[in-house]
């Protein structure tokens, strides 16, 4: 497949004015705040630990005797970490990131075609992912921080 090089070009350009828009300049400062964030830091080392103990009790499922208690220490923590500000703040921040890309992509393909599909905005902001899948952070769970 050959791409019209100005297009590519123009694309690039694109890609650099939303990475200098104002959202993703509050996105990036927030990951980076978090990312230093020493309570953030040990709550992830919490959940890294206990996801490892969910997931050697979740081998057998209800049947192991700890299965109802480790499940539980794990949402604990989830909730948590969900519910920490600055990790609110960050998510928060995501989610205009990803309104903004979701605008742009479907702004260009209007701009073709009103029968062009766009993928749908995947955040779904009124629910906790807590039930994996969406993390960011390299474990199961809602931590996408």
């Amino acid at each position: 497949m050959h791409l019209d090089s100005e297009v590519f070009l123009q694309a690039h350009e694109l890609a650099e004015m939303i990475n200098q828009s104002v959202e993703v300049m509050e996105f990036l400062s927030y990951k980076q705040v978090l990312d230093k964030n020493q309570e953030v830091m040990q709550l992830k080392k919490r959940l890294a630990r206990e996801n490892e103990k969910y997931e050697e009790v979740n081998r057998f499922s209800h049947y192991h005797p700890d299965y109802k208690k480790t499940k539980e220490n794990l949402d604990k923590i989830l909730l948590e970490i969900d519910q920490h500000e600055m990790v609110k703040a960050y998510k928060k921040a995501e989610e205009k990131v990803d309104d903004l890309l979701y605008e742009v992509t479907r702004t260009l393909a209007l701009a073709i075609s009103n029968t062009i599909k766009v993928g749908k905005n995947e955040l779904n902001h009124d629910s906790v992912c807590s039930t994996g899948g969406c993390s960011t952070c390299g474990l199961k769970g809602s931590c996408a921080i």
